[in-house]
């Protein structure tokens, strides 16, 4: 995936359909799955500034992401929604950063206990509850942050950004400190939101 590109699943953007006879929810083309190949599970960034656009993930109640990811780099964008609410997920100097403001100020910030930068597999896992963001690597010690104030969740409109950020939109984040660099990530990702 170059700059600027973005990945829609559905078996008509991925350009084919899963083999005849196949059963349902198993992998039978790379980075996808379900009866049609109709969706995104796996992703692989190697090129320089690239990203995958996702329709918007819903914080109204509980939301729960789960990432699994392997990488050697010590910085890159993982995951971002938002603009002045927003939540980002990096890597910052080995371990994984979150930044959380569901517009209440300041923005709350949590760096993980584990580095993952070793290219060995991690699974992250991400629970929002209103105010509250909790983050798990490899079913360690959680950790969990509170973003104080009158609102009780996010409402966003804007897409998901896995893997990278636009360029407009990554100088605008790093501006407002929301990620502390614009490099894209740099490994393999699988996304799964429950």
């Amino acid at each position: 995936m170059r700059q600027g590109s973005s990945l829609f699943t559905s078996a008509a953007m991925n350009q084919s359909g899963c083999p005849k006879g196949s059963s349902w929810y198993s992998i039978h083309l790379t980075g996808f799955e379900g009866k049609k190949c109709e969706k995104l599970s796996s992703i692989s960034l190697q090129e320089r500034d690239s990203y995958v656009a996702l329709q918007p993930l819903q914080h109204q109640s509980r939301t729960n992401v789960t990432l699994v990811l392997s990488t050697h780099l010590s910085h890159g964008v993982i995951l971002y929604q938002g603009f002045d609410e927003h939540l980002a997920v990096e890597i910052f100097r080995g371990r994984l950063r979150v930044s959380y403001n569901i517009g209440n100020h300041p923005v709350s910030t949590m760096f993980s206990y584990e580095q993952v930068n070793d290219g060995r597999v991690h699974v992250v896992e991400l629970l929002t509850s209103g105010k509250n963001m909790t983050m798990r690597v490899d079913g360690g010690l959680a950790r969990t942050i509170i973003n104080e104030g009158e609102l009780e969740f996010m409402e966003l409109e804007e897409p998901v950004y896995l893997g990278g950020l636009p360029a407009g939109l990554k100088e605008a984040a790093l501006k407002k400190w929301h990620i502390r660099n614009t490099v894209s990530f740099n490994g393999t990702s699988v996304y799964l939101v429950h």
